[in-house]
């Protein structure tokens, strides 16, 4: 009888650059590099930066000589949702943006190290601006909607709402804030958003119990809200928990929610790509885009086992993982970022369910079809 075929994947063995204890349950993270790339010591700086539950955010540089505590913007402690960083408010410098559960955004600098390798040696973020938005924003993307060369703030609530805001002056006896733009509502609970480039800038929603999933159209002047049949049905659609990631990833999140199915969707080219998962509980995903124009998608399920897809534009080589890696058990939620100076290295902020997280890196230049690919 023939035996079955074990498929065997590269592994990349993570590099730890930060492992911390909490005092609070992380409730949201993110990676980010330093936005001095004129400075020495600071350019290619990357930070870890989370959100907790008592509403502190913590930023953390990656060789740990950096580490700031700020504390909650609220009288009562509120749980931090969001934390990102970008050019929110065309000031033509990334911020650091804090966003509680209460609606409450805030905006501040980045620190600035004096000298690296010293420890405690640098100059804390400083508070740049705040305002109260709505309630339960769960997530977050500063980018050029409109392709104006403005960016613009683009949210998405627990309450199956999907907001975009831009900063600017709404009345001229006012000061600049984040003035709402358009707004769209979806039939059941978010559980699942991707946000990238396919016709135009796509958001792909996915709805708790449903097959179906929701793409919001972003093109200027031709927005539209519209349910999309899967082509790959199961389950009789109910119970099937699916991501959808558009061909050109901007940023990716569960938002705490669990998955058994991923597939890149093209509705240029109306096909779907179903990635390979094994039937894992994934419980965290995002995304990132190297400088050579390698798009990748890295998953982790509940076991703590990492897989990293990766393609170029809108052509899928392989529904495989490009690689994998083993990181501890139980993580909550994760997120990506690519290694400015290595066209080979990932940053990894992961975050876990007994009040741990970590920073890591992952050099895959000894994969040689990720290598080969990235190159193409």
């Amino acid at each position: 009888m023939q035996q079955p075929k074990v498929r065997h994947f590269p592994t990349v063995n993570p590099e730890l650059l930060i492992s911390a204890t909490l005092n609070s349950s992380c409730t949201s993270i993110t990676v980010a590099s330093s936005p001095y790339f004129m400075d020495q010591i600071n350019k290619d700086l990357c930070y870890m930066i989370y959100g907790k539950q008592n509403g502190e955010t913590v930023i953390a540089s990656e060789d740990q000589c950096i580490q700031q505590t700020i504390p909650s913007g609220s009288e009562l402690p509120c749980p931090i949702s969001v934390v990102l960083a970008g050019d929110g408010r065309n000031v033509d410098d990334s911020e650091i943006f804090i966003i509680a559960a209460d609606g409450l955004l805030r905006a501040f600098s980045f620190p600035i190290c004096n000298e690296r390798g010293v420890e405690g040696s640098f100059e804390e973020a400083e508070f740049e601006f705040e305002q109260l938005l709505n309630s339960n924003i769960s997530f977050a993307e500063i980018l050029d909607i409109d392709n104006d060369g403005r960016n613009e703030l683009l949210v998405a609530m627990t309450d199956r709402v999907v907001r975009s805001y831009r900063f600017e002056f709404e009345d001229e006896d006012e000061d600049m804030h984040f003035v709402p733009l358009t707004k769209f509502e979806v039939p059941s609970h978010i559980y699942g958003i991707s946000v990238g480039w396919d016709i135009g800038l796509t958001v792909f929603l996915s709805q708790a119990n449903h097959q179906q999933y929701v793409r919001i159209s972003m093109i200027p002047g031709n927005e539209n809200v519209r349910m999309v049949q899967p082509m790959s049905v199961e389950d009789k659609g109910r119970n099937t928990y699916q991501l959808v990631v558009p061909p050109k990833p901007i940023r990716v999140s569960l938002m705490s929610s669990l998955v058994k199915k991923v597939f890149v969707a093209n509705n240029a080219c109306n096909s779907e790509v179903l990635l390979r998962t094994d039937k894992a509980t994934i419980v965290g995903a995002a995304c990132a885009t190297l400088g050579s124009g390698l798009r990748m998608l890295v998953t982790i399920d509940n076991r703590g086992s990492l897989a990293a897809y990766g393609w170029k534009d809108h052509l899928i080589p392989s529904t495989e993982p490009l690689f994998r890696s083993t990181l501890p058990r139980a993580p909550d939620r994760i997120d990506a970022f690519a290694c400015p100076v290595h066209p080979h290295t990932l940053y990894l902020g992961i975050a876990y369910l007994n009040q741990r997280l970590s920073l890591v890196k992952l050099n895959f230049k000894n994969v040689s079809e990720a290598v080969k690919l990235a190159e193409s």
